[in-house]
């Protein structure tokens, strides 16, 4: 799992984060309160120190979950039938208190009622893992990490997936890792 600073490269107000995850057993096995995060931004404001987070949930879904500065909780929520074994590109984008889960490049999940976001971010972030205990290692492999201060388009992540190439870096990107070598 990595950390990453969260000042000058993430927005509460706005932002993707995208990567390629290979979904393995390992993540996709359940058990009661089994949360395996691909990534989480706490928030710093609140009873709540959960902020933004992707993650595979017991429940055999994946959860895009948003807690509020009052700890409200509320997700999207996309199921596991879009994430056979293998590598799977996977996208949230946040703008405005709306929240988009993409997977290989097709929007499959939206908040139809603007999220209450949290107003600002810990000075850290978590890839492959969160800040607290009830939220686990993704116990596989991550590719290709990119987040943007932007909300990217959906046109913009379908061309990404479909080019097959390295992630780009753009204007709006703050954070890219190829993990390449």
């Amino acid at each position: 799992s990595l950390t990453i600073p969260t000042a000058g490269v993430l927005n509460p107000q706005e932002g993707t984060v995208e990567c390629w995850v290979y979904v393995n057993e390992a993540v996709l096995r359940s058990s009661n309160e089994s949360r395996k995060v691909v990534f989480q931004i706490p928030g710093v404001n609140g009873p709540s120190p959960l902020g933004i987070f992707l993650m595979h949930h017991y429940s055999q879904n994946w959860y895009v979950e948003v807690f509020s500065d009052a700890g409200t909780e509320q997700y999207i929520e996309v199921s596991n039938a879009y994430t056979p074994l293998g590598w799977h590109h996977f996208a949230v984008t946040w703008s405005n208190g709306f929240v988009k889960l993409y997977i290989d490049g097709q929007l499959r999940a939206s908040n139809s009622v603007a999220f209450s976001m949290p107003t600002s971010f810990a000075s850290t972030g978590y890839i492959g893992r969160g800040n607290i205990p009830l939220l686990q290692h993704l116990d596989s492999l991550i590719d290709e990490l990119r987040i943007d201060k932007i909300a990217r388009t959906d046109e913009e992540i379908q061309a990404w997936y479909n080019s097959g190439g390295p992630i780009p870096f753009q204007s709006g990107c703050t954070y890219k890792m190829d993990f390449d070598n």
